[in-house]
């Protein structure tokens, strides 16, 4: 069959989540256009929050759109609530952008998305079973503005989509003999358009499309153009007349095209995470956004778990007089539904590539972080009244002469061994010295931090740290501070320049890292005479290397103790301070690393140029420099045949490149050790395997026009990374995957909101209201506790809510093992449901005694629906 003509879809992206793009003219325009060729058929790609404003305020275009959609010759794509970049949010953000965008569609329009569609750059590999399990039926592999990322071309008409857990989708690719164009020489779109960019056809494209598209067997290519609704001058072009008198040429919807081409659909193509990799400019403010979405995503889903658990333990959520604005007597369902939307608004692409806005004079980022403080609020009010609602449960040990309880929270699904700080505020005369057991009278390793005393000695406030053994997954443990002497075992040593424990031993100077090595194994994972964690850049203006293990610089011991053993590095450069934080704990084998940077002159870091007429005059300046020119953070590595990997949302793969992003960790191993670098948010990666060094990066990748003028380039202020290296013997993903989530997830500990320090006298107080609420049926919990079980190490929880008031539990597995795993709540489960992303029934599960025992498959995501007593 030949190729003869080439099917069209013409589309525009954008919604008022943060460009307050006038969405209403837009469409109305679209819509005139049709009525003036009927031939004429566009799409939208609009943000979730376009749908609630016309919700919110009813529009006689929407009225008309819904009549196009109805007619088939209009099309809502994609339905992300604020059209993120995927593959750099987590998994449970991933799947809320597109449950909310689509039902807000639904709502608004009374359609079902079906296509995902994107102009910017989101795709990866967990995505097929995200969008199927949501309902989609096609994907068109394009991005439109490849600036942000790119993606491999296909020399296939379709082919289905195998994603990492197996799941298959209709897919239409970016053709093999198109290419991403290139800033400047080249306008930044892709080239799937049969236009100049994306002005009107041109012959000479046709004619091309039609013999290359002939070459390999496309027989009814697609052209696809997207661009922003901020663009009104595509809204004047002469498209439509092009295309509607040439008899080579056709409109379709995106849908259309798809179902066109369906039957004919044959190949299955893993796509590999190498082969889709986002590239985001660091913008001017480093990765702070980043940062705060990652962090923010992590404790909002820990207060989701635990508001959960504290609800159906109260059978409504515990009412503090004091806390009316919060829960009132109820789930905190609402609060958690604000502060989700104001993380996914600030996970908004644009808020994101902050820089080239800044000319226009909008405050992205302003607006971005202060979602992001606001969201954070909300999450520390859930998480610390539903800790306290659960806390009020807690049947503790009377038989102390004096004690104050203390709760660590465990918001992972395994039992942990780790650090965790407690501030601790007592009355005049409480306390004199502080020390930490545990539910059995065990003394655990403690350290005083910081201590504030009342005039006769007494503790007044303390800042304490200590080792909290074996607390049990999704639960919690209890210990107890008593007014003794901190004496305890422990297997942390550490001298002025050297810190050891079981697990690692670390060496330092005031250079840096001078060396890590296994304390069982003897091996080392430092380039031997290298330094690790040091920081590097190019003064672009000035053509001057920075390396800060160069630099004047001084080390100093911050604390040493039982517990833990920090450092600090302080110095400057010609272009910064910088200040590094060095924590090794004990019975801990990894090293935590905080880098503060300060820029108080701004800085060319980096090498910038500018561009003589660009085709946007806003956007003159441009960034050339490589990777490792960047700000970044540089670690020698002493390894030998080694294989580099990384994990995008929750998939951990291999990767060929040198410039990648990883949601959580990288990792370089040889076949008997290798070392993880876990992010806290910088998720830019570099490694340069000629010196074998791994480095964590402010995260910008490729060529990219700023603004106008060139102090959009400069960088000033403070700057931050904060990550942790775990060194081990050979590759385990499981174990990898948990260090990365225990970094991410730290240990809580929390003193008794409702119980007062445990003395003779207020012990019997304590036992009447034991009595008493036994009495009343209320439920006592023991002083070590788990609230959900799971005996598989490559399982982990994705979420714990409520849903029509029913408890929605989501796994995933995260090694590509798959396997059994058993499941136990501490209600007892009737019956469970497998449900999809739209929380529809998909197949009924039977408990057995008030267990569930389910088989995931490799990186299979499963939501379950519980019935419980």
């Amino acid at each position: 069959m030949t190729s003869k003509k080439i099917y069209c879809s013409d589309g525009m992206h954008g919604g008022v989540a943060v460009l307050m793009c006038n969405v209403d003219k837009v469409v109305e325009a679209l819509m005139k256009k049709h009525d003036m060729n009927a031939s004429y058929k566009f799409y939208l790609e609009l943000d979730g929050f376009t749908f609630e404003d016309w919700l919110r305020s009813p529009s006689p275009i929407r009225e008309e759109l819904k009549r196009a959609l109805r007619e088939g010759w209009a099309e809502i794509v994609n339905g992300a609530s604020t059209q993120p970049f995927a593959e750099n949010i987590g998994l449970e953000s991933n799947i809320r952008q597109l449950q909310w965008g689509k039902l807000l569609a639904k709502t608004a329009l009374g359609i079902d998305i079906e296509t995902y569609l994107v102009q910017e750059h989101a795709f990866h590999v967990a995505l097929p079973q995200i969008l199927l399990q949501l309902g989609y039926k096609y994907v068109i592999l394009r991005t439109h503005w490849p600036i942000w990322g790119q993606h491999r071309s296909y020399p296939f008409e379709s082919f289905y989509w195998r994603g990492a857990d197996g799941s298959r989708i209709l897919t239409i690719p970016h053709y093999s003999f198109l290419h991403f164009g290139r800033v400047p020489e080249q306008r930044p779109q892709l080239e799937s358009w049969i236009g100049e960019g994306t002005g009107p056809p041109r012959e000479e494209n046709i004619e091309r499309w039609l013999s290359e598209c002939e070459r390999m067997g496309i027989n009814r290519p697609l052209a696809t153009r997207e661009p922003d609704l901020i663009l009104p001058a595509i809204l004047k072009d002469d498209a439509i007349r092009c295309i509607s008198e040439d008899p080579k040429l056709q409109f379709v919807t995106p849908k259309e095209y798809a179902e066109m081409v369906k039957a004919d659909a044959e190949k299955e193509v893993y796509i590999h995470p190498d082969d889709m990799d986002t590239t985001l400019p660091f913008g001017l403010n480093g990765d702070k956004i980043i940062i705060g979405t990652k962090r923010i995503e992590n404790k909002l889903l820990t207060a989701e778990k635990f508001s959960t658990i504290a609800y159906l333990l109260n059978g409504r959520a515990f009412c503090d007089p004091y806390r009316m604005n919060i829960g009132g007597g109820q789930h905190f369902k609402y609060e958690l539904e604000s502060a989700w939307r104001k993380l996914l608004l600030s996970e908004q692409h644009d808020i994101w590539v902050c820089g080239p806005l800044a000319s226009l004079g909008y405050t992205l980022w302003d607006r971005g972080m202060e979602w992001l403080r606001e969201a954070e609020d909300t999450c520390n009010e859930v998480l610390n009244e539903s800790l306290s609602q659960i806390m009020f449960h807690v049947k503790f040990d009377l038989s102390f002469e004096k004690a104050a309880p203390i709760a660590v929270f465990n918001p992972l699904p395994w039992r942990r061994s780790e650090a965790v700080n407690v501030n601790l505020k007592f009355k005049m005369g409480d306390f004199k010295s502080i020390a930490i057991i545990d539910p059995k009278g065990r003394r655990v390793p403690s350290q005083v931090l910081e201590v504030e005393r009342y005039e006769d000695g007494s503790i007044a406030w303390a800042s304490v740290a200590f080792m909290a053994f074996d607390v049990p997954g999704m639960g919690y443990k209890v210990f107890y501070v008593t007014d003794e002497e901190t004496v305890s075992s422990t297997d942390l040593e550490a001298s002025e320049y050297k810190a050891a424990n079981s697990k690692v031993i670390v060496t330092l100077d005031n250079r840096g890292i001078t060396g890590i090595t296994l304390a069982d194994t003897g091996q080392p994972l430092i380039a031997d005479g290298k330094v690790a964690a040091r920081l590097r850049a190019f003064v672009g203006d000035k053509k001057l290397w920075i390396d800060t293990s160069e630099a004047t610089s001084t080390i100093r011991m911050m604390e040493k103790g039982p517990v833990l053993a920090r450092y600090e590095i302080k110095g400057s450069t010609e272009a910064f301070d910088f200040q590094k934080i060095i924590t090794v704990y004990s019975y801990t084998p990894w090293i935590e690393v905080v880098d503060c940077i300060n820029m108080s002159k701004p800085a060319y870091i980096g090498y910038h140029s500018e561009v003589k007429g660009s085709f946007k005059d806003w956007r003159g300046y441009l960034d050339v420099f490589m990777e490792e020119e960047k700000l970044r953070v540089v670690i020698p590595l002493s390894v030998a045949g080694e294989t580099v990997r990384r994990n995008i949302v929750y998939v951990p793969s291999e990767t060929r490149r040198s410039v990648f992003s990883a949601y959580d960790w990288t990792d370089v191993s040889d076949e008997n050790k290798g070392l993880t670098l876990i992010n806290r948010g910088n998720f830019r990666y570099h490694y340069n395997s000629a010196l074998k060094e791994l480095s964590l990066i402010l995260g910008y990748s490729g060529n990219f026009i700023y603004s106008r003028g060139p102090e959009f380039h400069m960088m000033k202020g403070k700057y931050t990374f904060s990550y942790a290296l775990y060194p081990h013997g050979s590759f385990d993903v499981s174990q990898v995957n948990r260090a990365a989530l225990a970094v991410n997830n730290p240990l809580m500990a929390r003193s008794f909101k409702y119980s007062p320090v445990i003395t003779k006298s207020t012990s019997k107080r304590i036992r009447r209201h034991y009595v008493d609420s036994e009495k009343h049926g209320k439920t006592l919990l023991p002083q070590e506790f788990s609230f959900l079980k799971i005996d598989a190490e490559n399982i982990n929880v994705s979420t714990l809510r409520l849903e029509d008031n029913k408890p929605i539990l989501r796994l995933y597995e995260h090694s590509g093992r798959g396997g059994n795993v058993r499941i136990s709540f501490f209600k007892k489960i009737r019956e469970a449901s497998i449900v999809n992303l739209k929380n529809e029934e998909m197949q009924p599960i039977g408990a057995a005694d008030g267990t569930l025992n389910i088989k995931l498959n490799p990186y299979q995501i499963i939501t379950l629906r519980l019935e419980i007593d």
